[in-house]
């Protein structure tokens, strides 16, 4: 693992996304997690209330290929990031 795990963790979950690439630190990740707690991607009239994107993202996370430590890593930051 890097010196910025969750940075990491957040590039390899979200590997489509072209604007995780650009998240080189652990401070920017958690900026980026609030963003997406936000849904701030998806158009006002269809963006959900932050505790049910928590809820999805967490079963996104569960079910991913991630190493187990970098799951739990990102499941304690999104719920910081909450």
């Amino acid at each position: 693992m890097c010196d910025q795990p969750l940075a990491e963790a957040y590039r390899d979950f979200w590997k489509g996304r072209a604007s995780a690439m650009g998240i080189l630190s652990d401070d920017r990740a958690l900026r980026a997690m609030a963003e997406d707690l936000d849904d701030l991607r998806t158009h006002p009239r269809l963006r959900k209330p932050r505790a049910e994107k928590l809820e999805e993202l967490e079963r996104r996370i569960r079910t991913c290929p991630l190493r187990e430590e970098q799951k739990e890593l990102l499941k304690e930051a999104y719920r910081s990031a909450l």
